[in-house]
This record gives structure tokens, C-alpha cells and sequence, in this order.
């Protein structure tokens, strides 16, 4: 089963590439990328379903937010969406570095002068993530491999 990663982004139209380019990364490592449509107003409506079902199946949240960005709006409910989840879905903020982050909060800041080692940072983040996720999945097997074999050998 595959690490599922919703990208939320607040990006310039010129600057897409970088949305598509996190996506590549992602994709690479083994995990598979959601990237959300932009078509609703987020001061006339809440998060759309079909935005906050992706979200939910989703295991982890990249957000990216550069400084030309219009739609910190969206970014900013997905996020907070993500964050009221049981359990809460980790995330990381990919931003320029003129945009306030609050502490709390994972943010790698966008190296502009050379983007691939953003690209990097964030690819970093994921290989943990779909390790993290193997890792589980290798011990859930173990547990049930070995209860399995005390079962047999208690009969």
C-alpha cells in the first residue's frame, strides 16, 4: 500500500512547475501525489467534500506557499482541515522565506537561487515517511506471523 500525499498550494500561475515538480519528487519515492482542483471560493464556502475526502485519505500534507501566491486562503483551510483529523495528518510547509510560519510547524523555506535543493529537502521528508510506513507494515506482519505461530503451537 502506497504513502498518500495531498499537496496544498498557493502559487503564482507562472509557478505551477514547482507543483508539478514536488509531485515528480513524491512520486519518485514511492508515494502517490494528490493535487487538489482550485475551483471554489474559500470566503463563500467551506472545504468541499470531495477536497476534505482527498485529504482524508491522505497520510501526509505538503503545502507549498511562495510569495506571488493567491490563494493562501485555500492552503490555509486545507491545512487546518488536515490538523482536526483523528489522528491529524503530519505535514511539512514549503514556503518562500518572507512568509511567517508559526513555529510549530515543519517548513522547509524555498531556496530560489537553487531550486533542486528544495526539491531535495523535500524528498528527504518523503523517503522517511514511505520508510517509516514499511518499517509499520514489517512489524505488523511480524506481530501477526508470531502470534500466529504461538496459536498453532498452542494446539
Amino acid at each position: 500500500m502506497s504513502v498518500r500525499v495531498f499537496i496544498s498550494h498557493s502559487v503564482a500561475p507562472w509557478e505551477l512547475a514547482l507543483v508539478n515538480s514536488v509531485a515528480d519528487v513524491i512520486a519518485q519515492r514511492g508515494a502517490v501525489p494528490t493535487i487538489p482542483d482550485r475551483a471554489w471560493d474559500p470566503s463563500v464556502e467551506e472545504l468541499p467534500d470531495r477536497i476534505a475526502a482527498q485529504i482524508q485519505h491522505s497520510e501526509y500534507v505538503i503545502s507549498i506557499a511562495s510569495q506571488w501566491g493567491q490563494h493562501l486562503a485555500w492552503l490555509n483551510q486545507e491545512v487546518m482541515y488536515s490538523h482536526q483529523l483523528s489522528p491529524p495528518r503530519p505535514s511539512v510547509i514549503v514556503a518562500d522565506a518572507g512568509i511567517a510560519i508559526a513555529p510549530e510547524h515543519d517548513c522547509i523555506r524555498m531556496d530560489r537561487a537553487n531550486p533542486l535543493a528544495t526539491l531535495a529537502q523535500v524528498s528527504q521528508h518523503i523517503q522517511r515517511l514511505v520508510q517509516d510506513k514499511q518499517t509499520q507494515a514489517l512489524l505488523r506482519g511480524l506481530l501477526i506471523g508470531g502470534l500466529a505461530l504461538l496459536f498453532l503451537k498452542g494446539r
